[in-house]
């Protein structure tokens, strides 16, 4: 190859690069405005909070008493909240409902399925209806990730969401564990 061809060889080379770099070196992030949410009408599963303490029971309204691990009956104590799953079904001691017992970060047990009191033999009621909280004006981790995942459900709907997650080292890959997916 003579002197004059690597020569402009070389000065096309420079061009092309010099051309590919001018455009938009640096690449085009997305808006980092949080989704606005829409809330559906539907109330979702219902709240309710213990008016007393219950035993529990494992398989149905008539079913055992629910035991844990060391072999004792599994009671909650009032003020406990729970999510309805089902319609009362009677049993020997009243109604029971399937519900949900959400998870405490300061009581035991949370966060399992089980049969509650509803009413006690004389109708009594063991806990009272409670209202669900407010859904968040715009989708982030921040305002969704708090929120059970009925309420995140009810919230946020068939709606398309997509976060902004970036994180610290450019080798890691961020992940997050959120309900419903």
């Amino acid at each position: 190859m003579r002197r004059a061809d690597w020569v402009r060889t070389a000065v096309a080379s420079i061009a092309l690069m010099a051309a590919g770099c001018s455009a938009n070196p640096e690449p085009s992030i997305p808006s980092l405005q949080p989704a606005a949410l829409h809330p559906s009408e539907a109330a979702g599963a219902p709240r309710a909070t213990l008016l007393e303490k219950v035993i529990l029971r494992a398989e149905g309204p008539d079913g055992p008493m629910l035991v844990g691990d060391g072999g004792d009956v599994l009671a909650l104590e009032s003020g406990r909240e729970l999510l309805v799953l089902s319609e009362p079904e009677a049993g020997a001691d009243g109604t029971y409902v399937r519900a949900w017992i959400l998870p405490s970060t300061t009581i035991w047990p949370g966060d399992f399925v089980a049969w509650v009191p509803a009413t006690r033999r004389d109708g009594r009621p063991t806990f009272a209806a409670a209202d669900a909280p407010a859904c968040p004006a715009v989708a982030t981790i921040a305002t969704l990730a708090p929120l059970l995942p009925a309420d995140r459900l009810r919230c946020a709907g068939s709606q398309t969401l997509t976060f902004d997650a970036r994180s610290w080292f450019a080798a890691e890959v961020p992940s997050y564990d959120t309900d419903p997916a």
